[in-house]
């Protein structure tokens, strides 16, 4: 196990080793003469965040009698694609105050590093440092690189990062909102940093199939709830439609109640209205949630049917109970987090094969009588010459009319909130009364 004392030295079995962490700036700043500078007080530069006004020593340091600066060249190229020739043009190191190194980039004229763009000196500075740390001996070397996006072009980052995997002697922390360099994370190699697991004290990766924006910016609103939002139950839907029904449901229901339940669908629009969620953005969204956040009650709610069933047991098994089938729901092993099946009514018994998730057909529009989906053209044909059908028509205009809908026919969904309400009855909801007949 490793510990970090107070003095800053990490303690493996007696053995006292430093732990060098460097940390490259969003923009790279050179200075224009550099002086010469010994390991100890290039040590005490990179330790002081001044690394940047070394980088010709560092050079210097990395040159060899023979190969020159060959393996810093290579790195260069392999990230621009381009050949680069770096020289120290100083006669004599004894006799002369400043460092003097020039780069050629090919095809193009031999100039001061200063004069280089920022992008290559950014990367050429955390090569050079690099390479200058890896010729200490018993150190452990941590790179902390701050957004670069701001210095290095978006085609390059990619390939940045994979020559920074190539250096199996660092541990590289890239802080970054930049999409791309997140999908090219790999399995347990991202990080959410916040308020949250810093009080915590515990930082865990995500998951790599919640890396995805639309996913993440769910998340931030989730993470940004109103005080009395957090005090619900938020349920993630798989479609916008899903939600605006079970809203309309409870209010018909329960028109004196406050709700207990936010309402959330899953989707790939900002624009809640617009969203065209599925099985799969409800078992991510609960997954990436479940690894930033401990303060809120989230249930995340599948269709009853044969992709919803697939997704159900898809959920993660390392942090929510193993599935069985013959169960509705899976909790988090540690918080107030679930996955769950659309329960099935009586009345809808033979939609759901209770030993083949294959044979699923149940979701939230089933919760209503065949003749009001006959009415509304929302009843498909028999599957098979049975009583089970699919629901067909423009869900959209559905969800919008069953407002117009009378309280006794929204009866079958009394248990979808029962179920809901009983996964947390250890935390009592308060509500403005508990009053739950049909008016």
């Amino acid at each position: 196990m490793l510990n970090l004392n107070r003095n800053g030295w990490v303690n493996f079995t007696g053995i006292y080793t430093v732990v060098y962490l460097y940390q490259t700036k969003p923009v790279f700043h050179s200075i224009k003469n550099e002086p010469f500078y010994n390991n100890a007080q290039l040590l005490k530069k990179i330790s002081l965040g001044k690394s940047h006004e070394v980088i010709r020593n560092k050079l210097l340091k990395c040159e060899n009698s023979e190969t020159k600066f060959q393996t810093i060249e290579e790195k260069l190229q392999r990230v621009f694609n381009s050949k680069f020739t770096l020289k120290v043009k100083n006669r004599s190191k004894q006799d002369e105050e400043y460092v003097r190194i020039t780069i050629k980039e090919e095809n193009k004229k031999e100039i001061d590093i200063s004069l280089v763009g920022s992008g290559i000196l950014q990367v050429l500075e955390i090569f050079s440092t690099l390479e200058f740390i890896n010729r200490v001996d018993h150190c452990l070397n941590i790179l902390l690189i701050d957004e670069p996006d701001s210095h290095v072009h978006s085609n390059l980052q990619a390939a940045l990062i994979d020559e920074l995997r190539r250096d199996e002697n660092n541990q590289v922390f890239l802080i970054s909102h930049n999409d791309r360099l997140i999908q090219k994370a790999e399995e347990g190699e991202l990080f959410f940093i916040n308020s949250l697991n810093l009080s915590d004290g515990t930082i865990k990766s995500l998951p790599k199939d919640s890396y995805d924006s639309v996913v993440s910016s769910l998340a931030g609103t989730l993470l940004n709830l109103t005080e009395s939002e957090e005090q619900k139950i938020i349920v993630i839907t798989e479609g916008k439609t899903d939600k605006l029904i079970l809203e309309t449901a409870w209010d018909k229901l329960n028109p004196s109640t406050e709700c207990p339940f936010l309402f959330i669908s899953s989707g790939l629009n900002l624009d809640e209205t617009k969203r065209s969620g599925n099985a799969d953005f409800v078992r991510r969204t609960i997954e990436l949630v479940s690894t930033i956040s401990d303060s809120i009650k989230l249930v995340g709610l599948f269709d009853n049917d044969r992709e919803g069933n697939e997704k159900f047991k898809g959920v993660n098994n390392e942090v929510f109970e193993t599935y069985q089938i013959e169960n509705n729901t899976r909790k988090h092993k540690e918080k107030e987090i679930y996955a769950a099946l659309l329960p099935v009514p009586t009345f809808r018994s033979d939609f759901v094969t209770a030993t083949d998730m294959i044979q699923r057909y149940f979701v939230v529009e089933h919760y209503f009588e065949n003749n009001i989906l006959e009415a509304n053209n929302m009843k498909g044909a028999g599957i098979l010459g049975t009583t089970v059908f699919n629901i067909q028509g423009n869900k959209d205009n559905f969800s919008n009319e069953v407002k117009n809908f009378p309280p006794d026919s929204f009866s079958h969904f009394e248990i979808v909130f029962d179920q809901l309400e009983k996964l947390y009855e250890n935390e009592p909801i308060e509500l403005e009364s508990n009053d739950r007949q049909l008016v």
